[in-house]
């Protein structure tokens, strides 16, 4: 709760009392901490991904295999007569 009271005092004077060169600096520093933040979010929800049960990951690859094999079939041509196997 300190921590909180804190930032929302710094954000105040940031807003209302800062000259502009100070304005500029913590415009950069709230950009590098936005960017750690997302950061940090994208790594922990990487390892959330990672604790799903191992059928999750069988079915996602027969998804995509199935979905290669129907799109090479839509891709064939109609076989004509001149290039039919003649017995």
């Amino acid at each position: 709760m300190v921590y909180l009271i804190i930032s929302l005092l710094i954000l105040l004077y940031y807003f209302f009392l800062a000259p502009a060169t100070i304005k500029n600096t913590m415009g950069v520093i709230l950009l590098v901490g936005l960017l750690a933040l997302l950061l940090v979010l994208a790594v922990l929800s990487f390892m959330t991904f990672l604790e799903l049960p191992a059928e999750v990951f069988v079915v996602l690859g027969m998804v995509a295999v199935s979905y290669w094999s129907l799109r090479d079939v839509w891709r064939l041509k109609p076989l004509t007569k001149s290039k039919s196997v003649k017995r």
